[in-house]
Order: structure tokens, then C-alpha cells, then sequence
């Protein structure tokens, strides 16, 4: 009985281990969270301290300015996946199975509604 506690207990480490347990596809809210608020800010208008330093204008970083046609979600996931300038690099060997248009779906919900 004392020699099945262990390898249950392996067992379970195993699994939570696995390969398809780390493969978990990460939401667009904890991505752009993790990875892209740090310059885009939370609001995706842009965050002041990025551009100072980046020395960019505040277009360069606002993700929400005039964004929402089919021309404009094109460049964005383009820019998700290849980078962007010298400045922003690309993302696509890290979304972890989160398709692009996804992450743009969510940045489009961060414009708040007009009143």
C-alpha cells in the first residue's frame, strides 16, 4: 500500500507536466496583458513612459486610433506576427496557439463605446 501513494503521486506530476497541459492556449486578454500592455498601455492608447523613451509619437503606440477595417486588422496581425520597425518585435513564436485575429478582436473591445 506504502508503493501506491508514490506513483500516484508521480502520476499526477506526469500530467500536469505533460506537454498538452503547458500547451494550453493563452486568451487574448492574459497575451495582450503579458505582453503587449507594457508599450500599448491597458487601454491601448498608448503608454507615456514607452514613448518617451522609444522617442516615438503617441500614434506609434495607440492601438484604438482609427483602428477597425479590414485593411488597418490586416497590418496589425501582420505586425503581431513580423514585428514592426526596429521597435517592436515579433510575437509569433510566442502566442502559444492564439491566432492573431483574436488578440486584434480583443484590442477593438478595449475602445470604449461612443456616447
Amino acid at each position: 500500500m506504502k508503493i501506491i501513494a508514490p506513483l500516484t503521486l508521480l502520476a499526477a506530476a506526469v500530467a500536469v507536466a505533460s506537454p498538452a497541459a503547458a500547451a494550453e492556449k493563452p486568451s487574448a486578454e492574459k497575451f495582450y496583458a503579458g505582453k503587449c500592455a507594457s508599450c500599448h498601455g491597458k487601454d491601448g492608447r498608448g503608454n507615456a513612459k514607452m514613448l518617451k523613451m522609444f522617442k516615438v509619437e503617441a500614434k506609434d503606440l495607440d492601438l484604438l486610433d482609427g483602428a477597425g477595417t479590414p485593411e488597418e486588422d490586416a497590418a496589425f496581425v501582420k505586425a503581431i506576427l513580423e514585428g514592426k520597425g526596429k521597435k517592436m518585435p515579433s510575437f509569433k513564436a510566442k502566442l502559444g496557439g492564439l491566432d492573431p485575429a483574436d488578440l486584434v478582436a480583443y484590442i477593438h473591445g478595449l475602445k470604449p463605446a461612443v456616447k
